[in-house]
C-alpha cells in the first residue's frame, strides 16, 4: 500500500484496459455492427452454399425402384436371365457419398459445421490481435 491510498492490482488494470476497449467499440457503431454481421454473412453465404452432402442427397437422385441391365451389356451367370438392380438401395447409396466424404475428410457431415468452427476460431484470433495492438 502507498502513502496516497492506491492499490495496484491486476484487476484493476484489467478493468481499465476493457472499459478503454468498450469505450472504444462504443464510438463506433458501425464497427461493432460489422463485427457481428461479417461472419454471420460469411456462413450464410459460404455455409450453405458449399454444401457437398446437398449434392449427392437422394431428392437430386431420381431413379426408378428397380433397373434391369440389357442383355448385351453384361455376361450373366449361369441359369440367369439378366440382372435387376435396386434403384432405391443404388440411390440411397448415392445419397451416402457426399456425407461419408465430409466425414472422413473434415470429421463432420456437413461443410456448415466445419466452417463454423473454423469462423469462430479466426473471430476471436482476429479480435483478440486487434485488440491487443491497442495496448
Amino acid at each position: 500500500m502507498r502513502e496516497n491510498g492506491y492499490h495496484p492490482s491486476f484487476l484493476r488494470g484489467l478493468w481499465a484496459l476493457t472499459n478503454r476497449e468498450l469505450k472504444k467499440w462504443l464510438k463506433d457503431p458501425v464497427m461493432l455492427v460489422m463485427f457481428v454481421l461479417q461472419p454471420l454473412l460469411w456462413m450464410g453465404l459460404l455455409g450453405k452454399s458449399m454444401n457437398i452432402g446437398a449434392l449427392f442427397s437422394a431428392n437430386n437422385i431420381n431413379l426408378p425402384p428397380q433397373i434391369s441391365i440389357p442383355g448385351n451389356a453384361i455376361l450373366y451367370p449361369n441359369g440367369l436371365q439378366g440382372v435387376i438392380l435396386n434403384g432405391t438401395k443404388l440411390s440411397q447409396m448415392f445419397a451416402e457419398i457426399g456425407s461419408e466424404v465430409m466425414h472422413n475428410t473434415f470429421g463432420v457431415t456437413d461443410y456448415f459445421s466445419f466452417m463454423a468452427i473454423g469462423m469462430v476460431s479466426m473471430i476471436v484470433m482476429t479480435t483478440t490481435m486487434f485488440s491487443g495492438m491497442s495496448i
